[in-house]
């Protein structure tokens, strides 16, 4: 949504933007899509009865409600006329409309079975919250799929061990189109303020958290999903409107998926499953939910740092340009210390790729062998590039913001989110090992999954946090 000019800033102040009528309808699509997709169903092996996403062979076929729909395997069986009147294809069983493992379902617009359903295909917001709704449906179906699941895991294994070819010019070009893309949306997701950017991290963690319970099913794992989606929902809903609440949820999700297990379960679950419910609350939830307690730091920066000086701009461009600045309800200091931060992760990832790529000759596996075996591809070389990227950004955010003792700061603040970084990289490529998986999904193009791509932020925000929060106001800096 375009703010337009005046006083309306991205959609926020003023009769010029759009803004809320459009967050209203992202909350009445995002809920009326996701109560489309619940459909009761019995877990084969666990035998209690729930509300699931998606097909399995006890419910009755599910009806195309989307606007998006799930690629079939063969994509030849669908009928010359795209779906029938009902949204569904006739010709295909469906079994077969089961979306499963990595490259076998990939999300995409089915337009003819749109204009079968004469549904208003060009509102973008639509078919984006469709999308999200459709990829949603693809990770939970991983849970009635397991043994699919298991068995490409171990052909993944396998073709891993033969080796991996590098990384070619057209799948380069693909990633940076797919970050550069990533990048804006994020600058814009930031500067929405509070409820905007918590309510974006919620569903993005909702995404991260059943990828890596898509993995941990393909160990054969059942964990319990739906307890620690609402563990998750509460934690971001606290993060942003209650702070001093926020980290009693962890605590009390303890008491809520032990509850689930004994009381939802017919079975005794095992340490496997609980201890992997336990993970993803507080590896995918928890703890990328300082992002939200970072970014809800400090009130308008005003004159206290050295971007003020696009106040100054805004009167010399002509009535028809948008505004540089956006609202001080907006434009906090928490905010440009998160997206500041954000984009010095970004740039040590890039610079660990182009000096690994360039100039990497000793393999981490010489400093770790343990990290080696996680991403043999990982060189020293490569660190060190990463952690002078980031560090010249960081120098320059710090000097920006007027941090105290800027320099040490800024240099500081880029080693720790390089390492930290590193240490979520690593993580992540740990669990995908031993899951015999290649990516965590298949959603962004040229990355994978989307855990594939944030892994780096999932251990940063806690360590940035403490460091903005109380390292440095000990320091002298008031604009917390």
């Amino acid at each position: 949504n375009d703010g337009g000019d005046g006083d309306g800033v991205d959609g926020v102040d003023g009769n010029s933007g759009g803004g809320g009528g459009a967050m209203r309808d992202v909350v009445l699509l995002a809920a009326l899509g996701l109560a489309a997709g619940l459909a009761p169903a019995r877990h084969p092996r666990l035998g209690y009865q729930r509300i699931g996403f998606g097909h399995h062979r006890h419910v009755q076929p599910r009806p195309a409600s989307s606007l998006l729909s799930m690629s079939l395997k063969d994509p030849s069986k669908l009928p010359p006329g795209g779906l029938d009147a009902d949204g569904v294809n006739p010709k295909v069983n469906d079994d077969e409309g089961v979306v499963e493992g990595n490259g076998v379902g990939k999300i995409e617009i089915q337009a003819q079975g749109i204009a079968a359903q004469g549904a208003p295909s060009t509102n973008p917001l639509t078919r984006v919250l469709m999308w999200y709704v459709n990829y949603f449906r693809y990770l939970w179906n991983a849970e009635f799929d397991s043994a699919k699941l298991q068995k490409k895991a171990k052909t993944s294994s396998k073709a891993a061990k033969k080796g991996k070819k590098k990384d070619g010019k057209g799948k380069l070009r693909t990633r940076v189109v797919t970050s550069l893309v990533m990048a804006a949306v994020a600058t814009v997701w930031i500067f929405s303020g509070n409820a905007v950017y918590a309510l974006g991290m919620a569903l993005t963690v909702t995404l991260a958290q059943l990828e890596y319970y898509r993995m941990v099913l393909a160990t054969g794992v059942v964990p319990a999903r739906r307890i620690s989606l609402v563990s998750s929902a509460c934690l971001y809903a606290t993060a942003c409107f209650t702070p001093a609440l926020h980290e009693l949820v962890l605590p009390l999700s303890s008491v809520w998926v032990m509850a689930w297990f004994l009381l939802m379960r017919k079975r005794a679950s095992t340490i496997a499953e609980i201890s992997t419910t336990f993970l993803g609350i507080f590896y995918a939830a928890y703890l990328p939910s300082f992002w939200v307690r970072l970014r809800g730091l400090g009130s308008a920066i005003g004159d206290s740092t050295r971007f003020a000086f696009l106040n100054n701009l805004t009167p010399l461009l002509p009535a028809w340009m948008p505004r540089l600045m956006p609202s001080p309800d907006m434009w906090t200091m928490g905010a440009v210390v998160t997206w500041w931060t954000y984009l010095s992760i970004v740039f040590a990832d890039v610079g660990a790729y182009f000096a690994g790529r360039y100039w990497g000759k000793t393999p981490l596996s010489s400093l770790s062998p343990a990290a080696g075996r996680a991403s043999p591809n990982k060189t020293v070389e490569g660190v060190f590039g990463g952690m002078a990227s980031a560090c010249f950004f960081s120098v320059i955010g710090a000097w920006l913001m007027r941090w105290p003792y800027w320099l040490p700061a800024g240099i500081g603040y880029g080693v720790m989110l390089t390492l930290v970084a590193l240490l979520g990289d690593l993580t992540a490529s740990m669990f995908k090992r031993d899951a015999g998986l290649k990516d965590s999904g298949n959603l962004l193009p040229g990355h994978g999954g989307l855990l594939d791509r944030v892994d780096s932020y999932m251990f940063t925000a806690v360590p940035a946090y403490i460091f903005v929060r109380y390292g440095l106001t000990a320091l002298g800096w008031g604009s917390i």
